[in-house]
């Protein structure tokens, strides 16, 4: 018997099956499709934000940042101002290998390529930078060398018009060599330095000279011992100066073409025509840079009075309680500093003058010079008169000691005609020589001491630069936080990422 059975009464008929079978995958492909389509759009409308972005960042505003706690990458003010004051072009020629011998990059190639973009920065119009790699460019690397006279590898060429500078690699990076087993390390990078120099050089029109004088115990800027001037003398030559030394007992005369007359701590007084040599030297508009040491009678402290500047027949100190004992410090700590083109840019910079007397400003109406103090001591130094004192120091004003702040560098210049400056003589005394030593210089007093003498020589754009040395810092972690930290990275990292995969996985599937 033939059994006849219904279907329901939404099942589709065996020829409609197939059909919406197709359907269904088709509908199911273009929901992936679309999906698709739809996440590479998002990735191309970001990437192309993305390149837009930087385009935008590169073409309008593409001045570097620096993060650091030093400002290590930040060019000076000194730097920034010369590139800006640039009137005609500057070619910079590399010829350092992007890699050593060793196929490494160069650290030298690395902070001279950071450094030049950005005095590019600074100055896209007049600056031209060109990188010669001779394995790749031979020709012109033979060309350039020869026309500027210097070899292919390790050189930095500064040049404008006929004049030209080079900076060896080597004085670009300043190595701590002490430690025989262990690789040199980079402690200062002094690139800036150099490079500024050098391009202040192609572009001044004048040759400049600073004369030291001799004869009376100064220093020597030949003398490289702890207590010589040649450390100084060295960055008035990277400054573009020639550095002579002049003996008035030999020739008495100061050169026409003396720029700027050192007298670095003489011991002896000077003779009575060297002091005639002297205040005409002056009388011609001439700079002097002038240390004189406590205890020591010069002649020139009559001389200076006459420009307004006192000069103390003391010694600044200061006392220390060490695990009570009384010490005395003779070691001024200058970190008062005036509004002056001197000192205005040195910051919160404290100055070291070792072995100090007093030099004071002498405000006096008939005088046409103006007198400025430029460094001041703390309260707690006082001026000493007893110098040959064997006991005890104590502060007595009933003796003629002084209480602090007390002045240890003075500024001297013509007074202003109402608001504007006027030629004329120019001179800077300090109440020591001690700290310009090769082995008591340091950044602060460096810099001030170079302030000066740009400040002689009317170069303010030079005014305030040094090396920059790099700074390590660690992150010091007790056990309770290197833990944390551990727990955070070795399991609630992992798990927060395995529950995110879960969760997206129950979501596929749903």
């Amino acid at each position: 018997m033939e059994v006849l059975t219904e279907d329901p009464p939404n099942s589709p008929s065996p020829s409609k099956q197939p059909t919406q079978r197709r359907e269904r995958e088709y509908s199911q492909f273009r929901n992936r499709f679309y999906m698709a389509m739809n996440a590479l759009l998002q990735i191309f409308f970001l990437l192309v934000a993305l390149v837009f972005a930087n385009f935008i960042a590169y073409k309008w505003y593409p001045k570097p940042f620096d993060l650091t706690r030093t400002n290590y990458y930040e060019l000076s003010d000194k730097t920034k101002q010369l590139l800006k004051s640039l009137s005609k072009p500057v070619h910079v020629i590399v010829f350092v290998q992007p890699h050593n011998a060793e196929g490494d990059s160069s650290q030298v190639y690395s902070e001279v390529e950071r450094l030049l973009k950005q005095y590019k920065y600074y100055q896209p119009k007049y600056l031209e930078i060109e990188y010669i790699d001779p394995d790749r460019n031979l020709t012109r690397a033979r060309e350039l060398a020869e026309k500027y006279n210097v070899q292919l590898a390790n050189v930095i060429v500064f040049a404008s018009g006929e004049r030209s500078k080079y900076v060896q690699s080597s004085d670009v990076l300043e190595y701590d060599h002490t430690n025989p087993f262990q690789q040199s390390k980079v402690v200062a990078f002094k690139g800036e330095q150099q490079f500024t120099s050098a391009i202040q050089n192609v572009v001044e029109a004048k040759q400049l000279k600073a004369y030291f004088l001799q004869g009376h115990g100064e220093r020597d800027p030949d003398n490289y011992d702890e207590k010589g001037a040649a450390t100084v003398a060295q960055y008035l030559k990277r400054d573009n100066l020639v550095v002579e030394r002049i003996n008035l007992l030999e020739k008495p005369e100061i050169p026409r073409d003396c720029d700027l007359l050192l007298i670095d701590g003489p011991k002896q007084p000077l003779k009575d025509f060297e002091m005639k040599l002297l205040e005409d030297f002056f009388k011609r508009q001439g700079r002097a840079f002038i240390m004189l040491d406590p205890d020591t009678r010069t002649g020139l402290e009559d001389l200076l009075r006459k420009y307004g500047v006192a000069v103390g027949n003391n010694l600044v100190l200061s006392k220390i309680n060490m695990l009570g004992q009384v010490m005395y410090n003779s070691n001024a700590f200058g970190t008062a500093l005036a509004s002056h083109p001197i000192t205005s840019k040195l910051g919160h910079s404290a100055l070291s003058f070792h072995y100090a007397r007093t030099v004071d400003a002498v405000q006096d109406p008939t005088l046409g010079y103006q007198a400025t103090e430029l460094v001041k001591t703390p309260d707690s130094f006082w001026a000493e008169t007893a110098l040959n004192r064997k006991t005890r120091y104590e502060f007595n004003p009933d003796t003629g000691d002084r209480a602090g702040p007390l002045s240890l560098a003075v500024a001297i210049e013509p007074k202003k005609v109402g608001n504007v400056n006027t030629e004329g003589t120019r001179i800077v005394v300090t109440g020591t020589s001690t700290f310009l030593e090769n082995d008591k210089i340091d950044a602060a007093n460096m810099d001030f001491f170079l302030n000066a003498a740009n400040w002689f020589l009317k170069r303010p754009e030079l005014i305030g630069i040094s090396p920059k040395r790099p700074q390590e810092f660690m992150l010091g972690l007790n056990d309770a936080q290197i833990r944390t930290i551990s727990l955070v990275a070795i399991g609630a990292m992992p798990l927060a990422a395995a529950v995110i995969g879960v969760v997206v996985w129950l979501r596929r599937r749903k």
